[in-house]
């Protein structure tokens, strides 16, 4: 039995969009759904125009074009910038009742695991930095290959998790 409203109108929010999920997963695995967009047919006599060149390349393209080291630190210094929660568990570890020892580890720790894909891709750049190229070029064609079948795992799996627990909460 449901104790409160609020958890009851979780589950079934849960539910739903888990059944959602698993429906969105189905039709993505079956090819039933893809984002293939259709050319407009031309009326009367006229001959189907040849598609527009791309637009010309923004400045975007050329600095993404190739790995940058400088690239690729600046961005994830940005992304990994202390936000509200970073700054609450600092706050916690510092703020607890543990020696001056445990605390400057604990620090250290939540930082470098803060800081960890920064750190790790910096490493590998600079150690073996064509492997790392390499590596990284297999690995986005290996995820552009792979796309329809990640995105239908990721559904199905998420929708029927939300779907089980919901299941489970009603019950």
């Amino acid at each position: 039995m449901v104790a409160s409203g609020s958890s009851g109108r979780s589950a079934g929010v849960d539910l739903a969009l888990g059944l959602l999920l698993l429906a969105v997963g189905a039709l993505v695995a079956t090819g039933r759904l893809h984002g293939r967009r259709k050319q407009p047919v031309p009326a009367g006599d006229e001959q189907p125009e040849e598609p527009e060149k791309e637009k010309k390349d923004s400045w975007a393209n050329p600095a993404l074009a190739e790995p940058r080291l400088g690239v690729a630190m600046v961005v994830g210094a940005l992304i990994g910038l202390p936000g509200a929660a970073y700054l609450t568990a600092l706050h916690n570890l510092v703020a607890g009742h543990y020696s001056t020892a445990t605390q400057v580890v604990a620090v250290v720790v939540f930082v470098v695991i803060e800081f960890i894909l920064i750190i790790v891709p910096y490493v590998f750049l600079e150690l073996r930095p064509e492997a790392t190229k390499r590596f990284l070029k297999n690995a986005q064609n290996w995820l552009a290959g792979h796309v329809h079948q990640l995105i239908a795992y990721v559904c199905l799996l998420l929708g029927a998790y939300l779907a089980i627990s919901a299941v489970v909460q009603l019950a």
